[in-house]
């Protein structure tokens, strides 16, 4: 029987007074949905984002966040409602290539 697989401890538990705590929870989240625990990943996201300032790791949160939910969108539209937790309508590309894995 294979051992659970899980993410390392330092990314857990990166101190928030860190200028690179955002990353590290963008990564967490990373490794959980590539574990599988999709529920997880967007709870980290999710808590990643609502609870630090903007920076550019926020931005890359949201749009894994977005584009597990939305990520079969073809376009964005003003009238769609949206899913994205800073409120946007869209990224440049609809879905993060993060969550496709590495390329062999």
């Amino acid at each position: 029987m294979r051992p659970e697989r899980t993410i390392p401890c330092d990314l857990k538990d990166f101190p928030k007074s860190s200028k690179r705590y955002t990353e590290a929870r963008y990564y967490e989240g990373l490794a959980l949905y590539h574990l599988g625990k999709k529920d997880e990943a967007l709870a980290v996201w999710k808590e990643t984002v609502e609870g630090s300032s903007q920076d550019p790791w926020i931005y890359r949160a949201d749009w894994a966040y977005t584009s597990i939910l939305d990520g079969k969108k073809k376009t964005f539209s003003t009238l769609d409602k949206g899913s994205s937790l800073l409120n946007r309508i869209g990224y440049a590309f609809t879905e993060n290539p993060d969550l496709s894995g590495p390329k062999n």
